[in-house]
């Protein structure tokens, strides 16, 4: 939860460093460039040293793994 009170989902990137590196800045790229109703918003990240984070826009009503495959 933000400061505002906003729910968020955050997603921590874990790894080696390198593969790490590579899969979070082309996950900002990619994710923060797209803007669709269907999908979610990438509202920022964030990075402490060797820690990384996506913060996501939080959506309730299962996984998008349960809305496909049911």
């Amino acid at each position: 939860m933000l400061h505002n009170g906003d729910v968020v989902a955050v997603k921590k990137m874990h790894g080696s460093r390198a593969i790490n590196d590579r899969q979070f800045i082309a996950e900002i790229t990619t994710i923060g460039n797209l803007q669709h109703r269907n999908l979610v918003k990438m509202i920022g990240f964030a990075v402490d040293e060797d820690e990384k984070a996506l913060i996501y826009e939080f959506v309730e009503n299962n996984t998008l793994q349960y809305f496909l495959f049911g």
